[in-house]
């Protein structure tokens, strides 16, 4: 299953669309992610993993976490 994301930012504000937290089994796939400041951010280094996930026009695409392949 594919989701798109697409975010605005109110007045200023930052935009996250897809946060992780808290466990380490988390897995990402699939979504398309636009206009955002961070596009896939987890709080700790090893929280959830990400694969073939697709960012346009975000400032920080991908942070922390773990990179299984195929993200741009």
């Amino acid at each position: 299953m594919t989701y798109t994301v697409a975010n605005t930012a109110h007045s200023g504000g930052i935009t996250t669309a897809i946060f992780l937290s808290g466990d380490v089994n988390m897995v990402v796939t699939n979504n398309r992610i636009s206009e955002a400041d961070f596009g896939i951010y987890s709080g700790l280094p090893n929280w959830g993993k990400y694969r073939d996930n697709i960012t346009v026009n975000v400032g920080t695409p991908y942070t922390g976490g773990t990179d299984v392949g195929n993200n741009n």
